[in-house]
């Protein structure tokens, strides 16, 4: 199986690990491009590579994996008709997430009762 990932944060780059562990390959994406992947995909190893985010989402499967306040971008133009695609965001407003209580209660609010995942399938 292939895994695409939009966004190479932390936590793509840790489940990207355990895919490969276990024998898939893996395609990371970034908004900086594939050239800014060299280093961590050489770290990650032959079954990783890097590309574009057309590219991560032509795969079997697909992870989110961007802040959320950029997620609109990340999945635009991008027809996921038939894909899975797997929400790995946190509904926190703002590059820098407020993970207080009154942080956290504000990013609630701004879901008005939705998950973002339903946020998310509706972009």
């Amino acid at each position: 199986m292939k895994v695409g990932f939009i966004g190479a944060s932390r936590m793509a780059t840790t489940i990207g690990r355990h895919f490969i562990g276990a024998g898939h390959k893996v395609v990371l994406s970034n908004s900086r491009g594939p050239d800014a992947l060299a280093g961590l995909v050489a770290d990650l190893g032959p079954a990783a590579s890097a590309g574009s985010r057309q590219d991560a989402a032509e795969c079997d499967v697909v992870i989110l994996a961007t802040n959320w306040a950029d997620a609109p971008e990340a999945l635009k133009g991008i027809d996921w008709s038939g894909r899975i695609l797997v929400d790995g965001t946190n509904a926190h407003m703002g590059q820098e997430p407020d993970i207080s209580a009154a942080g956290v209660g504000k990013s609630v609010a701004a879901l008005k009762g939705r998950t973002s995942s339903e946020i998310v399938a509706a972009m």
